[in-house]
């Protein structure tokens, strides 16, 4: 989480749902979501970005089962 914190630092984090309510990192570019079809979550992992008015993005990879989910966002 050290290397996180250090401005410019490249780092890529991998995690599950913990990540995206346990870990408070600014400046993160941007969110790979994979599989997601629950609102709450979606939204907990988006958070990690764009934060204090800066840009950010957010990919979505889905499932066909899960366009209902994506359209309704």
């Amino acid at each position: 989480m050290k290397k996180f914190k250090r401005p410019g630092s490249g780092c890529v984090l991998v995690g599950t749902d913990v990540a995206a309510r346990g870990l408070d990192v600014d400046d993160i570019d941007i969110v790979i979501q994979c599989s997601c079809n629950q609102l709450d979550s979606f939204v907990h992992r988006s958070g990690r970005t764009a934060r204090k008015g800066k840009d950010g993005t957010n990919i979505l990879f889905i499932e066909p089962s899960q366009m209902k989910f994506a359209l309704d966002l």
